[in-house]
């Protein structure tokens, strides 16, 4: 695990932006040992308490169901709150501010659920395309915005009377004081965070998941393959649900984007609200694919490293081995989810 990590919680930051790691620590389980541990989700995408991990030393671990073989002493409080947890379909932390309240999982410090301070840095770019709407309202041209923190800064104490003037309008519209808008600018903020976060976790898996789909192509062309049409129609009905998620998040994307340029061509509270419990509302459904796309696709790199090896034959065995386990899950969570609606 490695040692750069926010002072909150003194969780290291690649565990706190991972859609797939739940580190124990931030969770009130009694057992002092399982308090060192981190939940996370396997390549099956089967949740495993994961008791060591370590370059050289690989990763331990062990199903919830038998947790007892590993912890001698754990409280029948602690046993419900790991069952609890391993059905999450996501662990990333815009899915657990949902899922531990609807679970009734308190949590003792807030902070936890927030990205680190690293993620939100490196998300400045892809927030621009949500936040230039809301300068060019108030100022009329991006005012040389370069982050998030920036606009909060100048919206806290505008300094110029025209734009002063749009934040008392904005104020009105949303039936808020003007000294409301700087919180009203934090929600806002944070909702497209979290849209950023999701795009930006979809970056980092694609390149990836278009070799996967280059694997398909050979697959289906496979001479050997052909012959055994079981094996083949197994293959790319697993393979072809990674495309559907895909399009399924990108679809959805798009809407955000969409949504958020409509909004402040007549904003209020009630069109704020409403967008904002869409983007809400889907946070568990686009967090669960995310999550299961991620896992999948880390599993498929690390099993072929490059598109020469393995050959079509083992990829198509891996395919039904280990890439479609778990997948219906995801696919339900999609379906009930009503992405973007």
């Amino acid at each position: 695990m490695q040692d750069n990590q926010d002072t909150a919680g003194a969780i290291p930051d690649n565990d706190r932006d991972s859609l797939h790691i739940l580190p124990l620590s931030m969770i009130p389980i009694e057992t002092s040992g399982l308090q060192r541990t981190r939940m996370i989700k396997n390549s099956r995408l089967e949740s495993m308490v994961e008791v060591f991990e370590g370059k050289g030393i690989g990763s331990g671990q062990v199903k919830v169901e038998d947790i007892r073989m590993a912890f001698d002493h754990i409280s029948e409080a602690d046993n419900i709150i790991l069952n609890k947890l391993s059905r999450l379909p996501s662990y990333d932390v815009y899915s657990l501010r949902v899922l531990l309240r609807e679970n009734k999982i308190p949590i003792g410090d807030h902070g936890y659920l927030q990205l680190s301070t690293r993620k939100k840095q490196e998300l400045e770019g892809l927030m621009k395309t949500f936040t230039r709407p809301l300068i060019v309202q108030v100022y009329g041209d991006d005012h040389n915005i370069k982050s998030f923190a920036d606009a909060m800064a100048l919206f806290r104490d505008p300094d110029i009377g025209k734009a002063r003037e749009n934040l008392q309008k904005i104020a009105r519209k949303l039936g808020i004081m003007l000294d409301e808008v700087p919180k009203f600018l934090e929600d806002y903020g944070d909702i497209f965070m979290s849209v950023s976060y999701y795009q930006d976790c979809l970056g980092l898996i694609d390149p990836t998941l278009f070799e996967f789909q280059r694997s398909l192509k050979d697959i289906r062309t496979n001479r050997q393959l052909q012959d055994d049409k079981l094996l083949l129609k197994a293959c790319l009905r697993g393979g072809g649900a990674f495309g559907k998620l895909r399009l399924m998040l990108e679809t959805s994307f798009e809407a955000f984007t969409e949504g958020s340029k409509d909004m402040w061509t007549d904003v209020n509270a009630v069109r704020f609200q409403k967008f904002r419990a869409m983007i809400e509302d889907n946070h568990v459904t686009m967090g669960g694919v995310l999550c299961a796309l991620s896992v999948k696709m880390n599993a498929w790199a690390e099993k072929f490293p490059n598109l020469d090896g393995g050959g079509p034959m083992k990829r198509a065995e891996f395919i039904i081995s280990d890439m479609q386990q778990g997948l219906d899950e995801v696919i339900r969570l999609n379906v009930s989810g009503a992405m973007a609606a």
